[in-house]
């Protein structure tokens, strides 16, 4: 079960293991015709992209384009979300500098204030720690992925569920009417089968991607694809199944390049 392309994976930059010349030779070896860089974003405690270094990715990927003009090659991060309030670690600055936007929950991210360390990144770090998340905490996940869906034009939540609890039907329905994929991860099968009928039934659409964090892992998704099968999901409701998907972020980078200023 061939995908077009593989959205999500990491190299050095944050903390993978092979540099972006790596991710895309192995993409090509993989006969993959797109691949993504999507390194953690840069409010993470542990591993993240330092500001300084991204121009270096980015002249990495255009001298990767120049290499291979038939493989579409973009650059994008892995935003962490940082509060109930749907903040995540982007500027508006940074949204022309970005070919896609990744977004999820990570343990150990900044949180983007005060209030929100204690409503959001504590509370959630608890959880991951017990394996409980009270109502009230879960309604807040639940009102931080649809506000980050709302305030940024994210094209896909990576690794729904993963350590975090929240209302994946009310979070899949937003995604559907926005335009944001939901993934199928080939790291972190987060999502059950019955999740999966979830998120379909909400009528959101599914990506599959790899979350490489090694060259030899970019465009493996084994798990991914046996749920596919297993629960019989139409090919139409993957996006990056045979076809480029279609990102919300590049038609809202087209508006904001098509509207004069002022």
């Amino acid at each position: 079960m061939p995908i077009f392309g593989d959205y999500h994976t990491h190299t050095i930059y944050s903390h993978g293991s092979g540099t972006v010349k790596d991710n895309v030779n192995a993409a090509i070896a993989a006969g993959l015709h797109a691949v993504a860089i999507t390194d953690h974003g840069f409010r993470h405690l542990l591993y993240c992209v330092p500001r300084r270094q991204f121009p270096l990715a980015r002249a990495d990927v255009e001298e990767e384009k120049r290499l291979h003009p038939d493989m579409q090659i973009l650059l994008g991060l892995e935003t962490n979300i940082q509060g109930y309030d749907g903040t995540v670690d982007l500027l508006e600055e940074d949204l022309d500098r970005l070919d896609l936007i990744v977004c999820g929950y990570h343990r150990m991210a900044f949180a983007s204030s005060v209030k929100n360390f204690f409503g959001f990144g504590l509370p959630n770090f608890w959880s991951g720690l017990t394996g409980f998340t009270s109502k009230r905490h879960r309604i807040r996940n639940t009102d931080a992925f649809i506000n980050a869906m709302n305030r940024y034009p994210i094209d896909i939540l990576s690794h729904p569920l993963h350590r975090i609890s929240f209302d994946l039907a009310a979070v899949a329905k937003e995604a559907a009417r926005l335009g944001t994929y939901l993934e199928l991860n080939g790291k972190h099968q987060s999502m059950t089968d019955d999740d999966i009928r979830i998120v379909l039934d909400a009528g959101a659409m599914l990506i599959v991607d790899s979350d490489a964090h090694s060259p030899e892992r970019v465009g493996e998704a084994k798990g991914c694809f046996d749920a596919i099968e297993r629960i019989g999901i139409p090919s139409d409701r993957i996006a990056n199944l045979d076809r480029a998907p279609v990102f919300r972020s590049r038609i809202a980078k087209e508006k904001r390049a098509a509207t004069p200023e002022g």
